[in-house]
């Protein structure tokens, strides 16, 4: 749910700058922005004082998400057909993991497929446990590495209504390395090209946590870091969201609801939450 691996130009440190600069700010619904360290102490602190394991975490999350993304989409499209068409990028971490999440909740609700550049067994516990999941429900899953997975992963791209990022999360190393390079240079290879005709202009798209390749801590991006309408983040809103130029990308900004309660989520303590490899 929260981090996606270490960044290679120590996130942490910059959070804390980030937080000294800017103090504890505020969503309209009064919830507080924060460093990716402070949102990974959440985590822990979830699991050590209310047991609520890493596994509640993403179900939770992803089904916020899953949510938040329809009501995006019913909001946007006067006449949305019944099923759209739904591509979510799935990257090898947690975040991926989430991604899996709302593939399954929303498969009754749209036509469903995951894109994935990497092996299952490369997840991290939680987030395979999603995959095997989603798979079981009948989630069709498109391995980019290989041609037939590419042609039928492009071609999905190209024809979907609602495009999900949950490639990377907090912890993205820059510039953006291995799968989940190909799963963002395939987006932004479809969005290069001209829809077919009488399709609409552009997808809804929706980032879980961060748009890929975003710093929560400085702003900072990937080139491949996409444009996003709607960014539906976890556990606290990251300071990287109110900062150019990740600000310019990310849409409008959405706290899941965890469940965790407003004076729970701004008390601090010492840990380590989540962390997912890239």
């Amino acid at each position: 749910m929260v981090a996606d691996g270490a960044a290679a130009r120590s996130p942490l440190a910059l959070g804390d700058v980030a937080a000294s600069l800017f103090g504890m700010a505020w969503l309209p619904d009064g919830s507080s922005f924060g460093s990716t360290r402070q949102a990974r102490e959440l985590d822990a602190r979830a699991a050590a004082e209310l047991g609520l394991t890493g596994l509640v975490l993403m179900e939770t999350a992803g089904g916020q998400a899953a949510e938040a993304a329809w009501r995006e989409w019913l909001a946007r499209s006067d006449s949305a057909p019944y099923r759209p068409r739904l591509a979510i990028l799935c990257g090898a971490g947690n975040n991926g993991g989430d991604g899996f999440v709302v593939a399954r909740r929303l498969k009754d609700r749209a036509d469903v497929a995951c894109l994935v550049a990497s092996e299952t067994q490369a997840a991290p516990p939680d987030a395979s446990t999603m995959r095997r999941a989603a798979e079981a429900c009948g989630v069709v899953v498109l391995d980019l590495r290989t041609p037939e997975g590419m042609d039928a992963g492009l071609s999905r791209l190209r024809e979907a209504r609602i495009v999900v990022d949950a490639v990377l999360g907090t912890g993205a190393r820059r510039p953006v390395q291995q799968g989940a390079r190909v799963l963002l240079e395939a987006l932004a290879a479809c969005r290069a090209v001209d829809p077919p005709q009488g399709a609409c202009a552009r997808p809804l798209v929706v980032a879980l946590d961060l748009p890929s390749g975003g710093c929560g801590d400085t702003g900072e991006c990937d080139l491949l870091t996409p444009r996003c309408d709607l960014t539906v983040t976890f556990g606290l809103a990251k300071h990287g969201l109110r900062l150019p130029p990740l600000a310019a990308l990310a849409g409008r900004i959405e706290l899941a609801d965890l469940g965790l309660p407003l004076a729970f989520r701004t008390r601090q303590s010492a840990g380590n939450g989540r962390k997912d490899l890239p």
